[in-house]
């Protein structure tokens, strides 16, 4: 029970493993070379310039697509259309800002247009002008547009629109990352309001006097006034 268990648990972690694949930097150039698994190349359909579809060339130039990959095979035969994909490239929380392509152009006569797409969305339009050789990289930047954060893939297509479209061999691409959004301060709490002491009570209101009881008591005035002088005019009489 224990040796199954224990077989089980080292698939799972070898699948684990073998399915997860650590994010490259886009703020670090990313070198196009045939060493890195996460970078493909699509042919688009247009090789006629060449006769070649784009692939990896050997370090003496040769085309040799079946020859195992290294670091010195860089992708070459690249025309209109043609797509360099790189999965798995980690923009971060703030996004880039611009992109740097080193590209080399030995044709005069000719200038090599790169899209930029990030989460197949075009962000950017490099022209890769003459190096004075096809070995000989120049770094082109130009300015990026939309927001992308996180984990994308990165696609550098030769865009079909450019006219009499020379290669350009592309060796690597990086970005400049964005500077962080600013933060809003905290709200500052509003000072508790001080207790103030409660006004004093307004003055009683002076009463009026009630007008019912101020009949009541001159009626009563009244009788008493009549019957002492009913009393006193009984004893006038009897004298």
């Amino acid at each position: 029970m224990k040796k199954t268990l224990t077989v089980l648990f080292l698939i799972i972690a070898l699948v684990i493993f073998s399915t997860s694949v650590a994010a490259q930097s886009a703020f670090s150039p990313i070198i196009i070379n045939g060493a890195n698994s996460d970078i493909t190349l699509t042919q688009g359909g247009n090789d006629e310039r060449w006769g070649y579809m784009i692939n990896w060339w050997g370090p003496d130039g040769e085309w040799d697509g079946e020859a195992a990959l290294t670091a010195d095979f860089t992708a070459g035969g690249a025309y209109k259309n043609d797509v360099i994909s790189i999965a798995n490239v980690d923009f971060g929380a703030n996004g880039a800002s611009a992109v740097t392509i080193n590209i080399s152009n030995g044709d005069e006569d000719t200038k090599p247009t790169i899209g930029v797409f990030i989460g197949g969305t075009q962000v950017a339009s490099i022209i890769g002008e003459f190096t004075g050789s096809w070995d000989d990289g120049l770094d082109r930047t130009a300015d990026i547009t939309g927001d992308f954060t996180g984990v994308q893939t990165v696609e550098l297509k030769y865009m079909p629109e450019a006219d009499d479209m020379s290669s350009g061999t592309i060796f690597s691409v990086s970005f400049t990352e964005k500077a962080p959004a600013p933060t809003e301060p905290a709200a500052q709490d509003e000072p508790a309001a001080q207790d103030q002491p409660a006004p004093p009570p307004p003055p009683p209101a002076n009463r009026a006097p009630k007008t019912g009881d101020t009949g009541t008591i001159i009626l009563i005035t009244l009788m008493l006034m009549a019957a002492t002088g009913i009393v006193i005019l009984r004893r006038k009489s009897k004298i």
